[in-house]
């Protein structure tokens, strides 16, 4: 079985976690996440400036240097619903077909709960570093050293992983065996 880090758990990690978990018999996977719930961009909080673990980088986890986010507190998609769900899980049909943010959350909350994603989870979790380290057998294969903090902790935990994703909302990028 291959191991696997997804950091973020928005819509892109939650789906990519859907796909992994799919393929259970291959994939045992891991989810960081730096909130406090999943849903990334979609998790909207009054006091975005000013999370406590809002950061953008490592240093930033000690400083406290104030987020920014496109979320706005009566944000409604520009989307209908029916082109933003997933393929194997459709929106409750009760909504309106321009969903707000909450129903988007609430929507991928159901997602991971309904494929049993939530188990794989770790919340209020930031990843700090990601190094890829040659292994001894041959010279085109990697593991990946994924470093952590959680929110309680002061000290990091170093994970080996055969592959990593990345779904921050800004880019998804995959690194495969």
């Amino acid at each position: 079985m291959k191991r696997v880090a997804i950091i973020g758990g928005g819509a892109a990690g939650l789906c990519m976690a859907r796909y992994l978990g799919a393929k259970s018999r291959m994939f045992n996977y891991v989810i960081y996440e730096k909130g406090k719930g999943i849903g990334g961009t979609w998790a909207y909080d009054d006091n975005i400036p000013s999370l406590k673990y809002g950061h953008t980088g490592v240093e930033d986890l000690k400083s406290n240097k104030d987020i920014h986010s496109s979320m706005y507190k009566n944000l409604r998609t520009n989307l209908p619903k029916h082109l933003m769900e997933f393929p194997d899980l459709s929106f409750p049909q009760r909504l309106k077909s321009f969903v707000s943010h909450k129903d988007v959350l609430a929507y991928l909350g159901d997602y991971a709960t309904h494929f049993g994603i939530t188990k794989q989870l770790r919340l209020n979790n930031s990843v700090t570093s990601v190094k890829a380290i040659q292994t001894k057998e041959k010279a085109s294969d990697v593991i990946w050293k994924v470093s952590s903090i959680a929110e309680n902790s002061n000290a990091p935990i170093e994970e080996a992983f055969d592959a990593v994703i990345v779904c921050n909302g800004y880019l998804l990028s995959l690194s495969f065996f």
